[in-house]
């Protein structure tokens, strides 16, 4: 059972890290045509600052799905920076399912729920 949950966690991991870097990368695009500024800020760098983001949390989520998968291949438990890495994905995927909840409703909240519970399957199955 722990190979088929690391399998689709990291599946979720890699759809995860697409999903994030196209909707960062989107959110420059629209700063950028709309040359929006927040709080006078330059949209150049607004636009810059998001697209940076975009690859780094995407490269985030990519390494914890590789994590994941090698893990699953492997069929050994994760060593400590492993564990230490789901353990931050987990906190990341609480505080942005939280905010989902608010900002953007019930599905997104769902989803990243049941992300987290991957995670929490994962890390706590023998």
């Amino acid at each position: 059972m722990r190979r088929t949950v690391a399998v689709v966690l990291a599946a979720a991991m890699f759809a995860e890290a697409a999903g994030v870097a196209w909707l960062n990368w989107f959110l420059a695009m629209v700063v950028e045509g709309q040359r929006m500024s927040l709080a006078g800020l330059d949209p150049d760098m607004v636009a810059r600052s998001s697209r940076i983001g975009a690859v780094l949390f995407a490269l985030f989520f990519v390494a914890c799905g590789a994590v994941v998968l090698v893990s699953a291949i492997r069929g050994r438990a994760l060593g400590r920076l492993g564990t230490g890495l789901l353990v931050t994905v987990a906190v990341v995927h609480g505080v942005l399912g939280a905010a989902a909840f608010a900002l953007v409703g019930v599905t997104a909240f769902a989803v990243l729920a049941a992300v987290l519970a991957l995670i929490l399957l994962f890390l706590s199955s023998p």
